[in-house]
């Protein structure tokens, strides 16, 4: 019984994850009984963790729009999480040294299986030194990451805000509004949603279309 679900659940991950990984995935799923839900895309995460609640067991959710490798590496942080919360609940900080340990020690797993190309093994052991709270605010890994997007996604022009000029507008993929790059605090833009005038903070990292627009017009 063990056995068919293994070989059901490795079938249906297999699109989403890298060759040699798909069976680490699934031994953890049913290792520490997750509910593992593919996400439409969101634009301030990623993936996410949420520990049991309710009569509900520990859930991960990963954007499903993800590369291969990008999916194995968030979904490997939230399984840091995970045993972090059954080792600490929430007695630690969500990225501590104790879910940095975790993180790492999962992550040489996928690391000794070769699972990963040249470059990104070598971007994924810099990032081990010292992972930030998300993958997706350590430029150098992203961009690596990135390299590996499928054709389709690199053709749509996305690109990150970090790479936005300063006061250069950009708009999220499906959303009209328009926002103006403002000033970096730590890993984020404050940047202004030029309809409304709100505040919002922004990810460097996250993926957006570049608008070309003259500063003097008006938008009031």
């Amino acid at each position: 019984m063990t056995k068919n679900l293994n070989n059901k659940l490795i079938s249906q991950l297999s699109p989403f994850l890298p060759e040699k990984s798909a069976e680490q995935v699934v031994d953890w799923l049913i290792e520490y009984k997750v509910h593992l839900k593919i996400a439409k895309p969101r634009k301030s995460k990623l993936g996410d963790y949420r520990p049991p609640f309710n009569g509900k067991g520990h859930r991960i959710s990963v954007n499903g729009d993800l590369n291969p490798y990008a999916f194995l590496v968030t979904f490997t942080h939230e399984v840091a999480h995970l045993i972090t919360y059954n080792e600490y609940q929430r007695k630690v900080k969500p990225h501590g040294r104790e879910w940095k340990g975790n993180y790492g020690h999962l992550m040489v797993k996928h690391l000794k299986k070769e699972v990963f190309p040249t470059d990104l093994e070598q971007a994924l052991t810099i990032h081990l030194r010292n992972p930030a709270a998300s993958s997706c605010v350590d430029p150098n890994l992203i961009k690596v990451l990135r390299a590996y997007d499928s054709p389709q996604k690199k053709a749509i022009g996305l690109v990150t805000v970090d790479e936005i000029k300063e006061e250069g507008y950009f708009q999220f993929p499906n959303d009209r509004r328009l926002f103006k790059k403002g000033r970096l605090m730590r890993s984020r833009y404050q940047c202004l949603e030029v309809n409304s005038g709100k505040q919002f903070a922004v990810n460097k990292m996250a993926e957006v279309f570049k608008v070309e627009i003259k500063d003097n017009l008006n938008f009031k």
